[in-house]
């Protein structure tokens, strides 16, 4: 799953969530393309590997969903935003903190449809849908 915001035509960010089969380490070599000035993110609120940098944060974690047993979650900043580093990188740490939890609990719940009130569930007609054939 991949989301842009965009501002006047202009990238400002850009989030990307994939369902894998085995945790990727944001500080591994072959993942340091997406940074710059990359630092461990330590102490992480749940199990998982981190890596923040002045634009982008990425997060591994274990996922209880039936399709996969990891998630990687990477947030990424456009060259275009300007201001303080050290606030933006507070600032997506911060978003990517909160947000990596609330996708995992999605993930667990999407395909149980006691959980997930999107799915339909037999029997069930949502108002203003067509009854099905």
């Amino acid at each position: 799953m991949s989301c842009s915001i965009s501002v006047d035509d202009w990238l400002v960010v850009d989030f990307q969530v994939d369902n894998v089969d085995k945790i990727y380490d944001p500080m591994a070599d072959s993942e340091s393309f997406r940074f710059t000035h990359r630092a461990k993110m330590e102490d992480l609120p749940f199990s998982g590997l981190g890596a923040l940098g002045d634009r982008t944060a990425m997060v591994s974690t274990n996922c209880a969903g039936p399709k996969a047993h990891y998630l990687v979650t990477v947030v990424r900043l456009s060259a275009h935003v300007d201001g303080d580093v050290d606030k933006r990188c507070k600032d997506i740490e911060a978003f990517t903190l909160d947000f990596v939890p609330k996708r995992r609990r999605f993930s667990a719940a999407r395909h149980d449809t006691e959980k997930n009130p999107l799915l339909p569930r037999p029997g069930v007609v949502r108002p203003g849908a067509a009854p099905r054939r």
